[in-house]
This record gives structure tokens, sequence and C-alpha cells, in this order.
């Protein structure tokens, strides 16, 4: 199990192993951790089996007679540098295990050069990709009719094309195949009694019946009563068993005052929707207020006093939190569509397999620490439609899936 260098007296880049021997030679070890699914998610790293000369007698009696079983990583010299654990795929130090070898057969046979070299597919496109921007398109998170069926426009591709989801089935279409006549709904402008008022993709408009239409395009009429406060309203009853699993992530900006401020929350499925403060999140409320540094003032002391309730009932925050239950399936359905996905290719000379690897890893830390799996579009299909909503797609530089083609990498390197 890894900790951190509580004596602060490590070199940097090196570890302390505990438990086989000290006075000796230093030795040299290849250490990784689960799950390794790219060549720098491990390093070669030198022990310290001689007491450093910075260090105290106390603390290296302490490091000399600890039991087997704990590496003792050395802090980086800058504060702001990637950790060691970090850079094992992503490890930390919360009681994460490591795999360490020593054997000199194996250290022999790596190559240090592309070990020392090599750097994650993430931080590669990190340099290189070309983000698809979604946030300027409007046809990003468009509901259209498809062959009878609600169609959803989840993202652009880079060749102009949009992934599109029907049901459980994707596909990629063109603006144009999207935009077909009126069967493209590009907006519902109001609604009064049983009609609905719609604004069609050719600019018509026209009023429907909206007991006929929510069989046509349910999704977007329930975005349009959560937003304008109609559910379980006569009418709109039926929208409460189709709400989306949809998660609070930002407030973006605050109307009003008092009992009547309204907040323009942002949730996970890009959808921003104005709350009443009794209906958001305490805990966005005071990152809110903090960032537009207004909590100290006078007309925001209502919140200092929901701040002190909260306090007193973290635990049952915190646990309905890691007890969602379709939060947790979707989270589930990921790790194992994923580990699937990069185990029927595993191999890390491959793109599509380190492409997956990745997105394995950022699966698993999902329920930990929230936040979404990035992955290219070409490997849409790969995604569970229940888990959709914690996807960024991406468009890959055409640089990374040149140059990591199979006749161009080295066999056998690691």
């Amino acid at each position: 199990v890894g900790v951190c260098d509580f004596t602060g007296r490590l070199p940097e880049g090196t570890i302390f192993l505990s438990g086989v021997g000290v006075s000796g030679p230093s030795l040299e070890v290849f250490i990784t951790r689960y799950p390794c699914t790219e060549i720098n998610d491990a390093k070669v790293l030198k022990t310290v089996s001689k007491q450093p000369p910075a260090m105290s007698d106390e603390d290296w009696e302490l490091l000399s007679t600890m039991n087997f079983g704990i590496i003792v990583f050395a802090s980086p010299d800058d504060p702001l540098a990637k950790s060691m654990p970090e850079q094992l795929a992503g490890g930390d130090l919360d009681g994460d295990l490591y795999f360490v070898c020593w054997n000199y057969v194996i250290l022999q046979s790596i190559n240090r050069y592309r070990l020392i070299q090599s750097r994650s597919i993430a931080e590669e496109e990190e340099e290189l990709t070309s983000l698809t921007n979604d946030e300027e398109d409007p046809l990003i998170g468009a509901n259209f009719l498809r062959n009878s069926q609600e169609a959803v426009v989840q993202t652009r591709c880079s060749d102009g094309k949009y992934l599109v989801m029907t049901g459980t089935e994707s596909e990629i279409l063109t603006q144009e195949e999207i935009q077909d006549g009126t069967q493209f709904v590009e907006k519902i402008i109001s609604h009064k009694g049983a009609k609905v008022e719609i604004l069609w993709g050719n600019k018509v408009k026209t009023h429907e019946l909206l007991r006929e239409m929510k069989n046509k395009i349910p999704i977007q009429l329930v975005d349009y009563a959560v937003k304008n406060e109609l559910i379980g309203k006569r009418g709109w009853a039926w929208c409460k068993k189709l709400l989306r699993d949809a998660e609070p992530i930002e407030i973006k900006n605050h109307r009003g005052s008092d009992q009547l401020i309204e907040f323009e929350v942002l949730f996970d499925d890009g959808d921003k929707i104005w709350k009443s403060r009794q209906d958001v999140d305490t805990d966005l409320l005071v990152k809110y207020a903090k960032e537009q540094n207004i909590l100290e003032e006078e007309e925001w002391h209502w919140l200092k006093s929901e701040m002190d309730v909260v306090d007193k009932n973290w635990f049952d925050v915190v646990q309905n939190k890691m007890t969602d239950v379709n939060q947790l399936r979707g989270h589930t359905s990921l790790i194992e569509a994923f580990y699937k996905a990069f185990s029927d290719i595993q191999d890390m000379n491959n793109i599509d397999s380190r492409y997956f690897g990745h997105a394995y890893k950022q699966a698993n830390d999902l329920h930990k620490h929230s936040g979404h799996v990035r992955l290219p579009i070409h490997l849409h299909k790969t995604v569970p439609k229940v888990a959709l909503k914690f996807i960024n797609f991406f468009t890959p530089s055409r640089s990374i899936r040149r140059d990591t083609r199979p006749e161009n990498m080295e066999k056998n390197d690691v």
C-alpha cells in the first residue's frame, strides 16, 4: 500500500520499500497499479536503502522497522508537479495497492527510454485534439422524429456530421437528414390549454395537441415542463415518469433577491434551468456565493443559516449521494462496457485500446470524483444509453491516429 513521505527527506523520484532490508545496495523496481492500460502507467524507480544525509536517526529507525508491504513515495520538489502515485495510472494514497517487481530478468527486458518518453493518450490529446464545440451548435441536444421514433442529436463529428441516438441505436447523420422537412423540432415556444406551439426546423410554427405530441417528442416536452414548472399540473402529470436523471452541477447566474431570488442552474446534460432558492442544493449555492465573493453580504445571510443546517446533517447528504441507485447503475454499465472493449483488444500499440483503457480508468473514478469520461466520437457505440450523460465526446487528433498505427509502432517495447 502506498503512503506519503512523512519524513520529507527521501530524494525526489525515489521510494522506500518496507521489509526488504536496509544497508544493502539500492534496488531498481518496476512499479504500477491496477488498471495499467498504457505504457506510462508504470515506472522504474530506485529504492532508498541507506539513510539519506538530511534524515534524522529517529525517522530512519521508523522506516527501517516498518513491516513488509508499505511503499513510501518521495514528494516532488515542485509543489505544483504531479506526484508519483498520480503518475501510476492515476493512483493516490487513500489505500491504493501497488504492484512492485524487482526480478532482474524482467527489469532488463524493459525499454527504459520508451517508458520515460511515453505519455498517456489524454496528455497527447490535450495538445493535439480539436474538440467539438457543442455549445455553439444549436443542433446539439435537439430532438426530432426519425422512423416514428424520438431521436436525440448527441454531438458533432469532425466531418460536420452528427451522432444521433434513436432509442438504443446510434447512427451518423448529416444536418440535412436531421432537418428533413417539419420532422425536426427546433423549439417548444408556448402552451395554452391542451395545445403546444412548436417551432419546426423549417421555421414553421404550428399548434399541436399535447396528447398527440407527448408520444412523439416526450423528452423535449418534459424539458419544457420542467423549465416552466408544469410538472404535476393538469395535462402534464405524465412528465413525472419521464424525468431525466440529470444532476445539477453548477450555478451560472442569479436574479431577484430575498425569498424571490432565482438561480440559473446548469445540469450535466447541458440544460440550464432557472430555479427558486428552495429547489437548489445548498452546496451549489455556497460554491456560487464564494466564487462571486458575495457570501458575506447582508442579503445573503439566509444562506449562512442553511449552511449550519447542512453541517449538522452532512452524513445524510453524503449517504444519499453515494447510494443513488440510478447513478450507480450508469457508472457500473460504463465500467463493464469499457472493460470489455479494452479486454477485447488489450494492445498498448493500438490507439483504440489506449482510448478504451483510459476511459475505463475514468469510469472507475466517476462515483468517487464525479465528472465525465472523455471518449472519441468514433467509439460512441460502446456507450450504453443509460450512461450517455456521463460522456464528453470529442474528435481525436489525426496526428495521434496516424502516429499510433501498428505499422508505426515498435514491437515488444515494454
